[in-house]
This record gives structure tokens, C-alpha cells and sequence, in this order.
């Protein structure tokens, strides 16, 4: 299984990536299952819902990309499912610069396939969640998907290696499914893939890792505050 060290992390430059978990879906509450199951991918690219976010997602995309118009991205690269790619499209615009931030797409960011749960089984994992076991649904996925599980790391794995090396010494912000969200800061924290789930990361929370040529990245949660005005004192991120 993908170690930290199949990673790119040792660039020649110090290189930034802001991790990003894709807004929420625009669907009926009634289709929650079909949705995860993948049953609506084609209804929601062709717009029968309508938006393909929510209101307070694109509301959150929006504000996100304010938040990031002075750390000057070069890129932005999603999943070619329309949602995230409707993600990073909001974030772009939100950034509001004169120079457009690209937005790439690539399919190595995809998400797992929970096409193998009944519907009983979906609503005995939405009932571990919601009683305070919020991976229940990815550690259920892996268990019974290892090939689909290891296929996922495999991709991700690659994907990231390719656009870091595109990157060098640049800052870029990488739109997420929840199974990317969570398994590139476990492996960049020099654990096995599975190990994503002893994270839980909310949305609009962006993670920001940092790439250092000489020594382990260093992968930052709700630094805000650092990552757009640096402290000017030791320890001066934490007061």
C-alpha cells in the first residue's frame, strides 16, 4: 500500500497545495442513495436539479476563492465530474483576479465506487455517522473494496506526482472528493492509505501542505491566518 514516501515531496523548490474538498451537490433529499451510489452522475451533469451546487456552496466556493486571491495559485486542477470541477470554477471566479487561474481537469482525482451497497446497508452506515463515526461509510467501502481502494491510492498517487513536478516552486490548490481530501495528508503524514480514516477534515476547511526540498512536508489545518499574513514572532501562529 502507498507510502508517504511514493509521494512526491522533496521538490527542488519549496512548493504549496491547498487541498480542497468540492462543494455540495444540488439533489433531492428523497435520492440520497442513488447519489452516493452513483446513480445520478448523469441527471446532475445534464442539470435536472438545477444548480449543480447548493446555494451555500457556491456561496462557500465564492468566499473561498476571496480568501485565496493574494496567495497567487498558478493552477487549479479537479475530478472531470462536473461537481468539483463546478467547485474550482466558483473558486476561480470568486478569486476575482485580473489573470484567470486555470482550472485542469483530471480523472486520477475521482472518488470510490459505492455502487456494491444495498440501500439497508446505506442506512445502517448513515446511522454510524450520524452517532459519531463520521469515516464509517470509507472504512466500509475499503474493507470491502480493497481493489477499488488500492486502484483510488494508485491514481491519486500518480496524479499528484505529475502535477507537483508541473508545479515546482509554485502554489496551486487541488479540488477533492472526500477519499482524496483525506488520504493525500495521511500518506504526506507518513502513514498507509487506510489510515484516512482516523481523519475527519469539515468542508470549507481547506488542508495547505507545504513542500520543502530538505525536509517532510508539513500539512497545515485552519492556518488561515498564516497562510495569507505570516506571524512575525516565534509561535506566533498559535496566539
Amino acid at each position: 500500500m502507498a507510502r508517504e514516501a511514493d509521494l512526491v515531496c522533496n521538490p527542488r523548490r519549496i512548493t504549496e497545495v491547498f487541498l480542497i474538498l468540492h462543494e455540495k451537490t444540488n439533489r433531492p433529499s428523497d435520492l440520497e442513495y442513488e447519489y452516493m451510489t452513483g446513480k445520478l452522475v448523469s441527471r446532475i451533469s445534464t442539470g435536472d436539479f438545477g444548480a449543480v451546487l447548493t446555494p451555500e456552496g457556491c456561496r462557500r466556493a465564492r468566499a473561498l476563492g476571496r480568501r485565496l486571491a493574494g496567495v497567487d495559485l498558478t493552477a487549479i486542477y479537479a475530478d472531470d465530474f462536473i461537481v468539483p470541477q463546478e467547485t474550482a470554477r466558483l473558486i476561480a471566479f470568486g478569486m476575482g483576479s485580473e489573470r484567470t487561474v486555470p482550472v485542469f481537469k483530471d480523472g486520477r482525482l475521482g472518488e470510490s465506487d459505492l455502487s456494491y451497497l444495498t440501500r439497508r446497508r446505506f442506512q445502517q452506515l448513515g446511522r454510524l455517522e450520524a452517532a459519531g463515526d463520521p469515516n464509517a461509510t470509507i472504512r466500509d467501502w475499503i474493507e470491502h473494496c480493497p481493489n477499488d481502494f488500492a486502484n483510488l491510492v494508485s491514481r491519486h498517487v500518480e496524479a499528484w506526482n505529475e502535477i507537483i513536478r508541473a508545479h515546482v516552486g509554485r502554489k496551486l490548490a487541488l479540488v477533492l472528493h472526500v477519499e482524496g481530501f483525506l488520504l493525500y495528508p495521511a500518506l504526506l503524514l507518513g502513514l498507509i492509505g487506510d489510515r484516512m480514516t482516523s481523519l475527519h477534515i469539515p468542508r470549507a476547511h481547506p488542508a495547505h501542505v507545504r513542500l520543502f526540498p530538505d525536509r517532510p512536508p508539513l500539512v497545515s489545518f485552519g492556518d488561515e491566518s498564516y497562510w495569507i499574513a505570516r506571524p512575525k514572532t516565534i509561535f506566533g501562529q498559535y496566539s
